[in-house]
């Protein structure tokens, strides 16, 4: 597919005029509206983008049993895998299958759960997995019993002593340090110089900083979706990626187009072409309106 010239709209076939268009979208603050909840609108515009032809998933820090709970029809809603815990797996919802898994080995995160305790004691670190979440039981950071105590959290909640924890029974794809902003910023500061790029570091909010294996984003998500439709269908995607907080910003830097909402971060506008509605009027329709 020729690139479109960045000064006129994407190339559109008048009979399929999303086909092999990838559009990856982050969740909150960008396709879901307040309260993390559906948007009619974006949901409308979504069903006119595929059967345009076009593939449509999320791009989310989030784990897949996670995104269940707020969009329980993933599997009719996404038709390509999604991007799931900033890029640390794809998860297809209509197989129920991982893959294109960059995880987080096991004792590299006892040392690193241990330096949070020991030398950060006012932040808190939970860990998302294949198995759900996982905190340290003895661990008494408000954040993380909130976190893990929260009707929507609880049932895939494991809530143990460290001492006990089954790392080699699971996959280990993303740690959440927990705190007020204030105490946040500090502590990336600390990890970072501690742990150097054995980790990457984003956050989705003031009060999450969330953990990966290092070099893993969500723009090597994209990338790794981007070769699984190439392989899939014989031709390269263009990819289309919207997003508003910090850890959209490799996806938004490695997508053919960028898109925000009017309201997201100002760091993340001069990295997209297109400036949208805020979210909660549906920027995502919006988005595919443009196109």
């Amino acid at each position: 597919m020729s690139m479109p010239d960045p000064r006129n709209p994407l190339p559109r076939d008048p009979a399929m005029p999303y086909a092999h268009i990838l559009l990856a979208t982050d969740l909150d603050g960008t396709f879901l509206g307040p309260d993390s909840r559906p948007v009619p609108r974006n949901i409308r515009a979504v069903e006119r983008f595929k059967a345009g032809g076009g593939y449509f998933t999320a791009a989310t820090g989030r784990i897949h049993m996670d995104l269940l709970r707020i969009i329980p029809d993933a599997a009719t809603l996404f038709n390509a895998p999604a991007i799931m815990a900033n890029g640390a797996y794809l998860y297809d919802f209509a197989t129920g299958e991982s893959f294109a898994e960059t995880l987080m080995e096991p004792e590299a995160v006892l040392a690193f759960v241990r330096f949070v305790r020991d030398r950060i004691p006012d932040v808190g670190v939970r860990l998302s997995t294949s198995r759900g979440f996982l905190a340290d039981s003895e661990d008494q950071n408000p954040f993380i019993l909130r976190d893990m105590r929260g009707g929507h959290r609880c049932r895939n909640a494991l809530l143990i002593p460290m001492s006990q924890w089954p790392l080699d029974e699971m996959k280990l794809y993303k740690m959440v340090v927990r705190g007020t902003p204030e105490a946040l910023v500090a502590a990336r500061r600390t990890l970072e110089n501690h742990f150097g790029d054995l980790f990457s570091y984003t956050s989705s909010s003031p009060s999450f900083l969330e953990v990966q294996a290092g070099g893993c984003t969500k723009g090597t998500g994209l990338a790794s979706l981007s070769a699984w439709l190439e392989n899939r269908t014989g031709q390269k995607p263009l990819t289309l990626a919207a997003g508003n907080h910090e850890n959209d910003l490799p996806m938004l830097e490695a997508a053919d187009e960028a898109a925000c909402p009017s309201d997201a971060l100002a760091d993340i506008k001069p990295f997209c072409r297109y400036i949208l509605c805020p979210y909660a009027e549906g920027c995502i329709a919006d988005l595919i309106d443009r196109l």
